[in-house]
C-alpha cells in the first residue's frame, strides 16, 4: 500500500456543507508523492461520490498540502485553524455536482 483515504458521510455545518463527504487521513509514502498517486487516488474517490449523488467533498487540508488540493480544484473556505500536534489546517472544498 502506498497510498490512503477515507471518504466519510459527513457535513459540515459550520459552512454550511450539505449533502456532503469528509476526506479523512489522505496520506502518500514519501517515495511516491509528486508522482500523481494522490491526485489518482482523490479523483477516483470524486468519481465515486459523484455516482452517490454527492453535491461537496471537504477536507481538513493541513497548510502544506493546501497547494495540492487547489491543483485538483478544491478552495479554501474559512480562516486558519490549529489542530495541536499536527498543525495548521485549512478547511477546503470541492463541489462535485454537474
Amino acid at each position: 500500500m502506498v497510498a490512503v483515504g477515507t471518504l466519510m458521510k459527513n457535513g459540515h455545518s459550520g459552512h454550511n456543507l450539505i449533502n456532503a463527504y469528509q476526506l479523512r487521513g489522505m496520506a502518500v509514502l514519501n517515495e511516491y508523492q509528486s508522482k500523481g498517486v494522490g491526485k489518482f487516488l482523490l479523483k477516483h474517490g470524486e468519481i465515486v461520490l459523484q455516482e452517490k449523488r454527492c453535491d461537496v467533498l471537504w477536507m481538513n487540508a493541513r497548510e502544506k498540502a493546501v497547494r495540492f488540493y487547489e491543483k485538483s480544484g478544491y478552495c479554501s473556505i474559512g480562516t486558519a485553524f490549529d489542530i495541536p500536534l499536527i498543525g495548521t489546517h485549512y478547511v477546503m472544498y470541492k463541489d462535485l455536482k454537474y
